[in-house]
């Protein structure tokens, strides 16, 4: 088994878990605190990470009130065609557990067609040419490599860094 963890928010980022899948990952561990305006989201994408990469995903969440916050819990462990093996309730004292065999995310890797959705995003068209396309036709792709990605309403969005919430910007990029 390869494991990959996120945090938090990047869950919500399908290209990290894209990224832990092209990197070998069949178990992607997502660990984070959300309260309850994203509970919906929040399954969708444990769902989905699974699904768009045949990996499983086992999610854990706080839960519970902090004096601030209802955090809402609900660990799930979604298998790798992206089906939920389970899912807790909103109970603080709750753990969930379950069996996984990442073998069989890997077996499915091997031998899945039409969707095994990360082979096919890397050659498109395979089913019309020996092999698809190898080629990276979308632009948003091109765009982040060339450090050149700005979303069509960008210079409108109120919201852009974290000041907002208190934390200070540091006007530096990842990296450097």
């Amino acid at each position: 088994s390869k494991l990959a963890v996120c945090i938090c928010h990047d869950g919500m980022i399908p290209e990290l878990a894209r990224e832990a899948a092209y990197k070998g990952c069949n178990v992607y561990i997502r660990i984070s605190g959300y309260s309850t305006q994203v509970n919906d989201q929040w399954i969708l994408t444990n769902r989905s990470n699974a699904w768009h990469n045949l990996m499983y995903t086992v999610s854990v969440n706080l839960a519970g009130y902090d004096n601030v916050f209802y955090y809402f819990g609900e660990g799930q462990i979604c298998n790798f065609d992206g089906t939920t093996l389970v899912q807790g309730h909103r109970n603080p004292w709750e753990i969930v557990t379950g069996e996984i065999y990442p073998k069989m995310a890997d077996n499915a890797r091997l031998s899945w067609g039409l969707e095994n959705n990360i082979y096919n995003l890397g050659h498109r068209g395979y089913v019309a040419k020996p092999g698809g396309e190898h080629d990276a036709g979308l632009t948003y792709i091109k765009d982040l490599a060339a450090g050149k990605y700005k979303l069509p309403w960008e210079d409108h969005m109120k919201i852009k860094d974290g000041s907002i919430y208190g934390y200070p910007t540091t006007g530096g990029r990842f990296g450097k």
